[in-house]
């Protein structure tokens, strides 16, 4: 169940996912292809949270799990680079295929900067309706009953107008919760690196060059 150069960089509470837009990248069309996103979508402005801009290649991974609406999809991410503008590299992630900024060069990272977030996203009814019709498109087999509908969360990172100059991303703690519950991740756990935390089932995929858990399957 990999794709690309997936390896384990530990296990239990120790799994993380780095990536970067050096040797080994792909290009923006298999990318976009592999995360489920539209053609040309990295070079948009992903849904107004980032300026436009000239993608070309880059790396990513994504997992399945399933999740109800209203529910946190959470994570850590660490963006570094040796970039600067005009070539603004930039990291993202997809929820079930569209597409949000987590940081980009000249934006919210300087020249040559480094930045770490968390990122929370709630889970909206229309990542399960494509079509805006109302009803839940068959393909995420919605059912609140049976614990929601399926999630493909995507991380990905990209060069910008050029093919050279190294970016790299790491993304850590990824945990989908009900907020208000037990299930939310308290304050005191937050220095695990898990990111099965929070998850049923995990399963787990790389494209280019991601250093991850190849296996499949982590519960």
């Amino acid at each position: 169940n990999s794709l690309g150069t997936g390896k384990s960089t530990g296990s239990g509470e120790n799994i993380v996912w780095s990536m970067d837009t050096g040797t080994g990248a792909v290009g923006q069309a298999i990318v976009e292809a592999v995360l489920g996103l539209s053609t040309g979508e990295l070079d948009s402005d992903l849904g107004g949270t980032k300026g436009a801009i000239n993608a070309t290649e880059g790396s990513a991974t994504y997992a399945t799990t399933k999740a109800k609406i209203g529910e946190i999809v959470e994570f850590e991410a660490t963006f570094d680079t040796t970039d600067y503008a005009p070539y603004k590299d930039f990291s993202y992630y997809s929820i079930n295929g569209e597409a949000y900024k987590i940081a980009a060069v000249g934006e919210d990272v300087e020249d040559f900067g480094k930045i770490k977030k968390t990122i929370k996203y709630t889970i909206q009814a229309s990542d399960f309706d494509k079509d805006g019709d109302g009803i839940s498109d068959d393909s995420f087999s919605y059912d609140d009953s049976l614990g929601g509908g399926n999630l493909k969360i995507g991380f990905g990172i990209s060069d910008a107008l050029d093919w050279c100059v190294d970016s790299s991303l790491e993304i850590a703690k990824v945990k989908v919760y009900t907020p208000g519950t037990s299930e939310a991740p308290s304050e005191n756990k937050k220095e695990k690196k898990d990111v099965a935390t929070g998850f049923d089932k995990f399963d787990a995929y790389a494209l280019g060059n991601v250093i991850t858990n190849p296996s499949g399957a982590i519960n």
